[in-house]
């Protein structure tokens, strides 16, 4: 695979009020606010918010650059604002008492970093690092229950976004306690296909280490795995990019998994 799996090194970013870190804020114009509004017109569906009320969620935004490298959020600190990324990728997860990074997922561009901590007031349960160079929207959650009071549709299409989260986790955990390693790979090699016209190549954007463990397997099972897929024919790979030659044979292969090898019979 060529993957790197050392742990990445974490700069820490200065810290302002309560924890939030400044990384690069910048001014934000009127083509930003009106480009973050058509952002979260597509993030919060499948609710329809209204453009006025897009509009006026976007404004509440306030933008962060990130280095590559940096901490965005901490384990550990309060949360007080819902994290939406607007470019690059941040990945979530933990060290464990060696130090070692084991990553739980990783969020692109166009998608939510932690839209629910900050409404439990709790401390937040995972780090997030910006595997790359970043930009991050911040809604201080106080700021977005007065906004849900004129514009109920914001609140709507935030549970609903939340409600898809919690059964994307439900199924991920039926997953790993009925599927085999095979059938976890091909669902999430299907799950990260672009949703283009000709979406067809997965690009790795984390360590193997990562990506094994997010499928509960090894580094070498998942390895071993994506061989398999590519001596059956059903994937190619090229460095950190995998083709999908197969859709319909990788769809099979979610569903039922590796073959069994027949039993022996009976003496």
């Amino acid at each position: 695979m060529g993957l790197p799996d050392s742990p990445p090194s974490v700069a820490a970013p200065p810290r302002g009020r309560n924890g939030v870190p400044h990384g690069r804020s910048a001014v934000v114009t009127t083509a930003q606010t009106r480009a973050l509004a058509r952002l979260l017109l597509a993030t919060l569906r499948p609710v329809r918010l209204s453009l006025n009320a897009a509009g006026a969620l976007a404004s509440l935004g306030r933008c962060h650059r990130m280095a590559a490298g940096t901490h965005v959020l901490r384990r550990g600190d309060d949360a007080h604002s819902l994290w939406l990324l607007e470019r690059g990728c941040v990945l979530l997860g933990c060290h464990d008492a060696a130090q070692r990074w084991f990553s739980t997922r990783s969020v692109q561009g166009g998608e939510w970093v932690d839209a629910a901590s900050a409404w439990l007031g709790a401390p937040l349960l995972e780090d997030a690092l910006a595997e790359s160079d970043c930009t991050l929207w911040e809604f201080r959650v106080a700021d977005v229950e007065h906004l849900c009071i004129p514009h109920p549709g914001v609140g709507r299409a935030l549970l609903a976004l939340l409600a898809a989260r919690v059964r994307r986790l439900t199924g991920e955990k039926h997953g790993l306690l009925s599927q085999d390693v095979l059938a976890r790979c091909a669902q999430w090699l299907l799950e990260s296909l672009p949703d283009t016209l000709d979406g067809s190549t997965v690009v790795l954007a984390q360590r193997k280490r990562s990506l094994a463990a997010q499928l509960g397997a090894t580094p070498e099972t998942f390895s071993r795995t994506l061989r398999q897929l590519r001596e059956s024919g059903v994937i190619d790979v090229q460095g950190y990019r995998v083709h999908v030659r197969d859709a319909a044979a990788l769809r099979q292969l979610a569903i039922d998994g590796a073959p069994r090898r027949p039993q022996a019979a009976p003496p």
